[in-house]
């Protein structure tokens, strides 16, 4: 049995190439030959009609299953890799369209809605509109403003008024690019609730709370405080039912309470995997990153027959996800940390 991963892992930060690392891993105890695959470094060979499709040396025939680990904010142009394996008849994680889709909130937010997943009042518009409708729409001030392809909380503003609004735009710079305009539900109060699932078991779920002053998201890049929480079956059952409606096979939902019930307020296609979430110890003693693997392969391929039962059994080889980051880092020089670490550094200034 034969995994690619797809992953731009060149050039990313440390806690990035552990979690890709950690990944691996997991596929291997489980029995699979394992290759990473950086799309920007090798090139797709079509086939021609009675050929077999070649990719990297990777033989599409030979491959059980694909990890699409790229990120669909940020990297959706590498999305004819995703493609030509999907084509080819071979099991991807994330598919395409869910991939894309997650990757852009305007279009999560329109298949939400389609498929009656509850959400924040929401109005996609330009700056271009009549704003002080758009706002009234939703609720009235103070009102959320995001990016189309924002990631990690950046990109994500609350306006308080109308010039205020016009300020936070013209920072944009966006004339012309849709933006998603929502309901603020103050009774959330900073605090929301990631939930890891796929479209039938959930995974795990985390509340996280903003800890600074004045600030109303709860990402964990922005500062926020992570708990592992036991999520009740009303909020496990609403993140099955978002992954679906946007098209994804396994993911994390993030969830708010309000007054009028739970509100999905973002679905994102490719889940942390421990190490660069918050540092959590209590991942690794539940052992996440192993239940997340078997659970991809039980999802994703369904006629290999893992019961929910065997996953815990079919997983004790898999290393410590700790263990794991400790062995990588091993591995790279001194002098390779502190590219990667000046790399990331830059990447986040601009």
């Amino acid at each position: 049995m034969k995994v690619a991963i797809l992953s731009r892992s060149v050039g990313h930060n440390t806690a990035s190439r552990i979690r890709l690392e950690a990944l691996k891993f997991g596929f291997e105890a489980l029995g699979f030959n394992c290759d990473l695959v950086d799309p920007s470094r090798v090139g797709l060979r079509l086939p021609q009609p009675g050929s077999t499709s070649v990719h990297a040396s990777l033989r599409t025939a030979e491959l059980t299953l694909v990890f699409n680990a790229l990120s669909g904010t940020e990297e959706a142009h590498f999305h004819p890799y995703v493609r030509h394996y999907e084509t080819a008849g071979v099991p991807v994680v994330n598919p395409l369209a869910g991939w894309l889709a997650a990757g852009q909130k305007d279009t999560t937010f329109q298949l939400l809605a389609q498929h009656g997943v509850p959400i924040p009042r929401t109005v996609i518009a330009t700056q271009e509109e009549d704003l002080k409708a758009v706002v009234d729409s939703v609720g009235g001030f103070p009102v959320v403003v995001k990016k189309t392809n924002g990631l990690k909380g950046r990109g994500v503003f609350v306006a308080e008024s109308l010039r205020n609004l016009r300020s936070v735009l013209q920072s944009l710079v966006l004339s012309s690019e849709p933006l998603v305009f929502q309901e603020f539900i103050k009774e959330a109060e900073g605090r929301d609730y990631k939930i890891t699932s796929t479209r039938d078991y959930c995974l795990c779920a985390v509340q996280r709370v903003a800890t600074s002053l004045g600030e109303f998201r709860a990402n964990v890049a922005l500062g926020g405080r992570a708990t592992l929480i036991q999520p009740d079956k009303g909020m496990a059952d609403l993140a099955a039912v978002a992954l679906n409606a946007v098209g994804l096979l396994v993911g994390a939902v993030d969830i708010i309470k309000s007054s009028s019930g739970l509100l999905v307020i973002d679905v994102n296609d490719f889940p942390e995997l421990n190490f660069s979430y918050g540092h959590l110890e209590c991942f690794v003693e539940r052992d996440y990153a192993r239940t997340f693997v078997a659970h991809v392969v039980r999802v994703a391929c369904p006629g290999m027959s893992i019961r929910d039962q065997d996953i815990n059994s079919l997983c004790q080889s898999i290393p410590n996800p700790r263990t794991a980051a400790d062995e990588y880092l091993r591995r790279l020089s001194l002098d390779q940390l502190i590219i990667l670490d000046r790399r990331s550094h830059r990447d986040e200034a601009t």
